[in-house]
């Protein structure tokens, strides 16, 4: 049942592979469904979130990782709440208080004493155990920099600062920085430095932010980060470049992503462009709607992965047929079949 030999691994330390691989991004809530538990069992338990992941690998036979993350990773662990998604619409935790709501509570704003009990980090070490004691890969549970520090306060309130209060802003970003060099330190500690780096920066997208913005408040906090991270031994830096981030694809360049990296990217970036900008240096991986994967027909979702593979099969560090953000919880699980059953037809090497 170990992953320890996915393709994606392989594919990173520099092996020539048979096929694509095929991976989809964030499968914990469908993977937990799968299991005939719950989606809350897919973040509120580590171990639980993991043998679901473990299991689907192995029934539907994709390539990649298991891992822990959400949108709102720093809530809990700065001290805010986080709520876990319940009922049959919720698909991820959502934060329900923020630990800061005005400039006088951010400037206040400090590290947890103890990483390793603070919020949900104790979810995703057992998360991450669970992988290593199956040969998976480890990856941290983390976002990018500027999407912890909008958990820290909200996206709006994140937004707003920028503008009107750019100090604020900047101090919540180096906040977040830390909070995330001090995570990657905590795994490496735990499980060596033969682990993944996760960042994936939603709220980084051009439907937040200008690229003006983001060369100000995203660019220089994520090189620190990544170059920390780096500097630690891990050697592969794995970034869900979320949404439409057209305009920041210039400075997404200018990031060190370890040799190589692994960028994936939403549908709203083509394959096309991000192997013309990332190709030399990173593996590329992405991007079938994931509206398409859980409602269209199987036919639909394999012609999305058939035009993917078509594109992107020459990315010169490799390619990987992924999902264009989180898959869905609610995908049918023949959609999952489908596209595994696309990168072992389409996507010899």
């Amino acid at each position: 049942m170990g992953m320890g030999n996915d393709r994606v691994s392989r594919l990173l330390k520099g092996e020539k592979l048979d096929l694509i691989p095929v991976f989809p991004l964030g499968a914990r809530g469908f993977a937990s469904l799968n299991a005939g538990r719950t989606v809350t069992d897919a973040y509120a338990d580590g171990q639980k979130s993991c043998e679901a992941e473990l299991w689907a690998h192995e029934q539907y036979g994709y390539d990649g990782y298991p891992n822990y993350a959400y949108g709102v990773s720093g809530t809990s662990e700065f001290g805010g709440e986080i709520r876990m998604p319940e009922g049959e619409f919720q698909q991820a935790p959502m934060a329900v208080r923020y630990p800061a709501t005005t400039e006088e509570e951010v400037m206040a704003l400090k590290m947890p004493d103890n990483l390793a009990t603070a919020g949900a980090i104790p979810i995703g070490l057992a998360h991450s155990r669970t992988a290593k004691a199956a040969g998976a890969t480890v990856i941290t549970p983390t976002n990018g920099a500027f999407t912890t520090a909008a958990s820290l306060c909200s996206v709006q309130k994140m937004a707003r600062w920028m503008i009107k209060k750019p100090p604020i802003a900047h101090h919540l970003m180096e906040l977040a920085t830390q909070y995330l060099i001090n995570t990657a330190q905590l795994w490496v500690d735990t499980f060596g430095k033969d682990i993944l780096f996760y960042n994936a920066e939603p709220s980084a997208s051009n439907q937040v932010l200008s690229a003006r913005h983001f060369e100000e408040f995203v660019l220089p906090y994520t090189i620190e980060v990544h170059r920390a991270v780096l500097k630690m031994g891990i050697g592969h830096i794995v970034t869900h470049v979320c949404g439409d981030q057209n305009l920041n694809l210039d400075f997404w360049a200018q990031i060190p992503m370890g040799d190589p990296g692994l960028l994936s990217f939403g549908h709203e970036v083509s394959l096309t462009t991000a192997i013309q900008k990332f190709g030399e240096t990173s593996v590329i991986a992405g991007n079938v709607e994931p509206a398409i994967i859980q409602n269209g027909h199987p036919d639909k979702v394999y012609a999305a992965c058939a035009a993917n593979i078509e594109e992107a099969r020459l990315a010169p560090r490799g390619y990987v047929l992924m999902s264009g953000c989180g898959f869905p919880p609610k995908t049918p699980p023949f959609n999952l079949y489908t596209m595994v059953k696309a990168a072992r037809e389409l996507g010899k090497l």
